[in-house]
């Protein structure tokens, strides 16, 4: 039975039980025209367009200084909302990392449910998906092993097997340049 304010199984499969989420994000001024990182607000559609969930990073004085400070490496907390903002669907965590990052996916009540781990290399993006199988352990259900630069990331599983395909469309030149929007 999920936490108060947390989703149920059918409202986290109306969020990830679609052939394709399309995940946006909207231009920052603050940051276009001062260079000011704000914190990141996405909006996750399914394949046809509609709205399935929203993503809020956490603010806070401190967060936005570590923003500023540390970039891309600093601690990052994040909700993911049903469309109408009214259900916790998951929680991202990750904490601050020199080199090798991973993040923790917790259901609407704090319950890990999966985790994402960056493995270091020098000129490839290196990541291994797993989920909690209920008893306490985590279990590898996938890895993506792309370029440096690549724009398409598969998951692929212990078998070699395509998963899913992570793909970020080129949206122009300016704003892939002065922009995080995409």
């Amino acid at each position: 039975r999920p936490a108060e304010g947390a989703a149920s199984p059918a409202e986290v499969a109306a969020v990830v039980g679609h052939a394709a989420l399309v995940v946006t994000r909207p231009v920052e001024w603050g940051t276009v025209l001062l260079g000011f990182e704000q914190a990141n607000r996405y909006s996750v559609l399914d394949e046809s367009g509609e709205l399935v969930a929203q993503l809020f990073e956490a603010e806070s004085v401190g967060r936005t200084v570590a923003r500023q400070l540390l970039g891309a490496r600093r601690p990052y907390a994040a909700t993911v909302l049903s469309p109408d903002g009214a259900t916790v669907v998951f929680r991202l965590r990750r904490p601050m990392f020199l080199l090798n990052s991973s993040m923790t996916v917790e259901d609407g009540g704090g319950a890990v449910v999966g985790e994402v781990r960056q493995r270091w290399h020098l000129f490839r993006r290196r990541y291994e998906l797993f989920f909690a199988d209920g008893g306490g352990a985590m279990r590898q259900f996938a890895a993506v092993d792309s370029g440096l630069l690549a724009w398409e990331f598969e998951l692929r599983d212990a078998a070699g097997g395509a998963l899913a395909l992570i793909d970020r469309n080129f949206s122009g030149f300016g704003r892939e340049l002065f922009t995080d929007a995409g």
